[in-house]
């Protein structure tokens, strides 16, 4: 079993029991990466077709915000980057790859998920 990130910006905290709510509109899960109302959020948006994928696949497309008096945060933004796309599996994959893979991979050069 994987151990949980240290999150190097909240006091070495590990990245368990973090606060995340389903935004009003429905398609956007935010996630507090630190205390709730401070530091970090970490924003996951659905989007159909994603008009930025060359192939317009289903796609989850993370950003980041940090609140504005958080100045201190500038230097954890390295930490966090490059923020890439993640695509949705075909059906073929999912069903072949086993039960608890997860829907989306990360699009993006030198990182693989099962």
């Amino acid at each position: 079993m994987a151990l949980p990130a240290m999150r190097s910006y909240y006091e070495n905290m590990p990245s368990i029991d973090m606060y995340s709510y389903l935004t009003d509109c429905g398609a956007t899960i935010e996630v507090d990466l630190w205390e709730r109302g401070k530091g970090f959020s970490l924003h996951l948006t659905y989007e159909h077709a994603y008009e930025l994928d060359k192939a317009w696949r289903d796609s989850l497309v993370p950003a980041l915000s940090r609140y504005e008096e958080d100045s201190y945060l500038d230097q954890y933004y390295q930490l966090f980057e490059p923020l890439k796309h993640y695509t949705k599996k075909d059906t073929d994959q999912v069903a072949t790859g086993g039960r608890g893979l997860p829907l989306f991979k990360l699009n993006t050069e030198g990182l693989k998920f099962r």
